[in-house]
Parts: C-alpha cells; structure tokens; sequence
C-alpha cells in the first residue's frame, strides 16, 4: 500500500505561519516511511523565507507545486489529489500539524484495508464533548473494532461526525 500525503501552504510575513510549516515538515520526516509514501506541497504563493524553506526540505519523496497566487486551501489540494496515482490512498494535511507518532500513515491505511466501508479516518476534535458514553445522544459516538486476523493487532476506531479537517 502507499499514500499520497497533500499539503497546501499559505504563509506570509504577517501571519507569521512559516515556523509551523518547518515543524510540520521536520515531524513528517521521522515519522512516514518515505520508501512507501510521497508528499505533494502545493504553495499558494507564500513569503520569501517559506519559498526558501520548501526549496532546501530534505525530504525523500516529494513535489513542490508553486502558485503565482493564493488560490486557497480546497483548491490546492485538488491540485495535489489530481496527481494521485491509482490505488494510492490520499491524505491530506495542514501546514499547522506536528505529528508525533511514527507509522501513522500505515496505521490509517490499515484501517481501509480490513473496512472498506470507512471513508474518512481523521483526528478527534478535542473543543466538542462527543464520545462513547455520551449522555446525550446527538453527541455519543460509536467505538467500532476492526476485523482481523490472528496475529494482527486489534483496532477500534471511533465513529462519528466531529472530525478535524486535517
């Protein structure tokens, strides 16, 4: 299996944004297996010292697509999704996001494998009371195991709409 990784970035000297894609970057360096995954950027045009940043980035397997202008995030990233190769799953990523946990692209592939029934997998978010246990039920969430085989590992994953985009 192999993922497309789309990131769009928008960073200027205002909003100071440039620190953030640096971090995001270093994190997908040490935790994706660049022998299985790729990254396409797709810059709306940011400041002259993330132009630089992206220009010298270190990772492995990646394309930079560079704008004229700002065309925004949706746009951006269905410029990178029309690169995607068949079969390849497709994630997509902010600029904003430090990601500690290595494998974690493998792990969200796996959860497609053993259901094809899941569409989106995502990050909880964490500023709505919404879980299991919920009393209310417009709120409750629903923990769903994966099937597997012997020797796998055991996932559940939570369902339900309160997702992040990224």
């Amino acid at each position: 299996m192999s993922s497309v990784i789309i990131m769009c970035c928008y960073d200027t000297e205002e909003n100071g944004r440039t620190e953030y894609t640096r971090r995001t970057l270093e994190s997908l360096l040490f935790t994706v297996d660049w022998s299985k995954h790729r990254l396409i950027i797709v810059d709306n045009n940011s400041c002259v010292e993330t132009k630089a940043l992206l220009k010298n980035h270190k990772l492995p397997e990646w394309t930079l697509i560079t704008l004229s202008k700002n065309i925004g995030t949706a746009k951006g990233i269905n410029m990178g999704l029309r690169m995607r190769n068949p079969q390849e799953f497709c994630v997509k990523l902010d600029n904003d996001v430090v990601i500690h946990q290595n494998g974690w692209v493998d792990e969200m592939e796996e959860v497609f494998s053993r259901d094809s029934t899941i569409g989106i997998v995502g990050l909880k978010r964490k500023d709505i009371d919404f879980d299991a246990n919920h009393e209310n039920p417009s709120y409750r969430s629903k923990l769903i195991q994966l099937p597997h085989k012997p020797g796998e590992t055991w996932i559940t994953v939570e369902g339900g709409g309160q997702i992040m985009g990224t």
